[in-house]
């Protein structure tokens, strides 16, 4: 929850795809994916030229292929 509100605040030291990312991460760690893949979806749409947009893209391959 500390990161989604350091998302949410305006004044974050921190930029929002590394945020993003960290959530991310964080999700699947408690075992939460759809909203980890909910969290990886948008650092993709919003920032497709960070570095992060990458990994999360690959998160996600591997998050829907063993779901399936």
């Amino acid at each position: 929850d500390e990161l989604r509100a350091e998302l949410a605040g305006a004044d974050s030291e921190r930029p929002e795809e590394i945020l993003l990312n960290q959530l991310g991460l964080t999700l699947e760690e408690l075992g939460r994916t759809a909203e980890a893949l909910d969290i990886y979806q948008r650092l993709v749409q919003d920032f497709p030229q960070s570095p992060y947009s990458r990994v999360a893209g690959e998160r996600i391959a591997e998050l829907e292929a063993s779901a399936a």
